[in-house]
C-alpha cells in the first residue's frame, strides 16, 4: 500500500471509467454511495508520464517506468464528504475547461500489485 499526499490540485480526468470522454464541467466518477474514485489505469497513466518528465530526478524517472510496467493499481476510492475544488485545466486540445479537482493536501491511499504474467512451460 502506497499513501500519497497532493501538494497541488489533482483535477479529475477527461474520460469516464468507459473511456469515454466526458463533456465539461469534467467530474469525478462517484460509486453509487457517492464515493469518489480515482481509478487504477489513471495512476498507471501518471506514473508513464512521471517516467517521461525532465523536470524530476532521473532516479524518480525510473522507479516511475518500473511502476508503470510492473504493477497494477487498485481504484483509489475517497469518501463520500470528500471536499472538492473547481480548476481550470486544459482538455485534450489545450482549452481550458472547467475541473472539478481534490484540493492540495488531499491524502489517497492505494494498493499496487505485482502484474501477473502468463508463462508457457515447454514440455
Amino acid at each position: 500500500m502506497i499513501t500519497i499526499r497532493f501538494v497541488t490540485p489533482v483535477p479529475a480526468g477527461l474520460y469516464s471509467e468507459d473511456l469515454k470522454p466526458k463533456a465539461p464541467p469534467i467530474l469525478f466518477d462517484r460509486r453509487p454511495s457517492g464515493e469518489i474514485i480515482l481509478p487504477g489505469r489513471w495512476w498507471q497513466y501518471m506514473f508513464e508520464k512521471l517516467s517521461e518528465s525532465d523536470d524530476v530526478p532521473p532516479d524518480v524517472r525510473r522507479t516511475a517506468a518500473i511502476m508503470a510496467r510492473s504493477v497494477d493499481v487498485s481504484d483509489g476510492l475517497l469518501p463520500a464528504d470528500t471536499d472538492t475544488i473547481e480548476f481550470e485545466a486544459p482538455d485534450d486540445d489545450g482549452d481550458l475547461v472547467l475541473h472539478e479537482a481534490l484540493p492540495p493536501g488531499t491524502v489517497v491511499r492505494i494498493r499496487l500489485l505485482p502484474q501477473l504474467k502468463t508463462r508457457r512451460r515447454n514440455r
